[in-house]
């Protein structure tokens, strides 16, 4: 279902591309921005007949495309209701591998003392007594006031128009570096392979987002 709900939000936004292109193809708008927040304007609509029918026809035809609702399970269902528990399951935690594809499920509170001390090696990683968002915008807007001469207004906008949100870390774990796993899976005929805790398992730490989550204007 997700997927037909992507291709109607996909559809929309090639819309908009559409009546984008239609609405400023007789400008002359040359901006030498190398960056610039995205401003969700809409351009006006029955601007042109012929492009909103070709835009009614596609909308049309995605809109048809979410209303069928009989979607087959590829799973039985004893398979859902197991993956049902896992998700439930505070006890373990299912992560990727960091390369090749596996699945690697991992006892929850391990994961997370491999995480901490990731976290506290301060050959990477520092400590921050406070919350410095506050230092550094003030930093950045003391560096545009010298140089901002030399940016566009949409570089500037860019670079000062944002919320600032604290990203999420979490580590993929670096199967195919132990050698403990590796052995183990050499000796195994089976899908899976069970190994309590291998002490040269590695995270590859990963934010989930980028730190800065720029604001919308209208």
């Amino acid at each position: 279902m997700s997927d037909k709900v992507d291709l109607v939000k996909d559809t929309e936004e090639f819309c908009r591309k559409l009546r984008l292109r239609e609405f400023f193809q007789s400008q002359n708008h040359e901006d030498e921005s190398l960056v610039k927040n995205k401003k969700g304007f809409k351009p006006p609509l029955n601007r042109d007949k012929h492009l909103e029918e070709y835009i009614h026809c596609l909308r049309q035809s995605a809109n048809n495309n979410i209303l069928d609702n009989h979607i087959k399970s590829n799973i039985n269902n004893s398979q859902q209701k197991a993956i049902k528990d896992l998700q439930k399951d505070t006890s373990i935690v299912i992560k990727e591998a960091d390369k090749g594809g596996a699945i690697v499920i991992m006892d929850a509170n391990h994961y997370e003392q491999m995480a901490l001390d990731q976290l506290e090696d301060t050959s990477f990683y520092k400590k921050l007594p406070k919350n410095e968002d506050r230092k550094t915008m003030s930093l950045i807007g003391r560096l545009i006031r010298v140089h901002g001469h030399q940016l566009t207004k949409n570089e500037i906008d860019y670079l000062t128009n944002f919320e600032v949100i604290t990203s999420n870390f979490y580590g993929l774990p670096k199967i195919h570096k132990s050698r403990d796993i590796q052995k183990n899976i050499q000796n195994c005929r089976e899908a899976h392979v069970k190994i309590p805790n291998p002490e040269d398992l590695k995270l590859r730490p990963i934010t989930c987002r980028s730190i800065l989550q720029y604001a919308k204007t209208e």
